[in-house]
């Protein structure tokens, strides 16, 4: 909702901690998620309390959604490497060689510099990359990323509209599985074969196939590592219902 954020109070009592505890290390993802309902000046003198009693923070948010203080102390900015734009272009020619469809007007957004940087943001993400080829999505009618998400979300809820509550439910305890074993024997990529042998009964070639790339154009340890954590993140937030 659009309630403001105690911040301080929820996260201790989410943490079970009281305001004796000392030199604990907080992570905090996904601030840009919740930058509009925290008052920026409380928010700062409460990142101050944590650092007076010996906290460490590790605080994750897409670019734009922190201020930081002019008068803040000692930190560490850490950003995440993206595409440029010849690797943007070779990117979605692989997608396209590998049978992928995507609108030309799409193709032409996300690889034709634009005066006004308008899609810098979403064009540079690999997995936003897939997301948008995916569900052919036109950007040029994409103003910001909170757009585009809700354009795949609406995206997925038709997809599932004609689901029954049963079927929805089977396709998330088959996630649960797989995203299980896949944790647990710390693999990136699975084949239908596998998975089949980790779901029985359960298992759903058409769900698989739709959610789990099994010959994958994205290529890579670290890319992989992030869509499969990506997955996790969606089934967690059950999105599916």
């Amino acid at each position: 909702g659009g309630e403001k954020i105690d911040f301080r109070r929820e996260l201790l009592a989410e943490c079970s901690l009281t305001a004796d505890d000392m030199d604990k290390i907080l992570i905090l993802d996904g601030y840009d998620e919740i930058h509009h309902r925290v008052n920026q000046t409380a928010f700062w003198a409460d990142m101050k309390w944590f650092e007076e009693h010996g906290y460490k923070v590790i605080l994750t948010t897409r670019p734009g959604y922190l201020k930081v203080p002019e008068t803040w102390g000692d930190y560490a900015e850490i950003s995440l490497r993206l595409f440029d734009e010849e690797q943007t272009k070779e990117w979605l020619s692989r997608y396209q060689e590998a049978g992928g469809r995507i609108l030309p007007e799409t193709f032409r957004a996300l690889t034709e510099p634009q005066p006004d940087e308008k899609y810098d943001e979403i064009r540079r993400i690999p997995i936003m990359l897939y997301v948008i080829a995916n569900r052919n999505i036109n950007v040029q009618t994409v103003t910001c990323m909170g757009e585009l998400y809700e354009r795949v979300f609406e995206g997925m809820k038709r997809d599932k509209a004609g689901l029954t509550a049963e079927t929805l439910d089977r396709q998330y305890l088959i996630a649960q599985k797989i995203a299980y074993q896949m944790e647990r024997k710390a693999v990136l990529a699975v084949s239908s074969e596998t998975a089949r042998q980790w779901c029985g009964d359960l298992f759903d070639e058409t769900f698989f196939s739709s959610v789990y790339i099994e010959n994958s154009i994205i290529e890579g340890r670290w890319m992989l590592e992030f869509v499969h954590r990506s997955i996790l993140e969606f089934f967690a937030a059950r999105w599916i219902f």
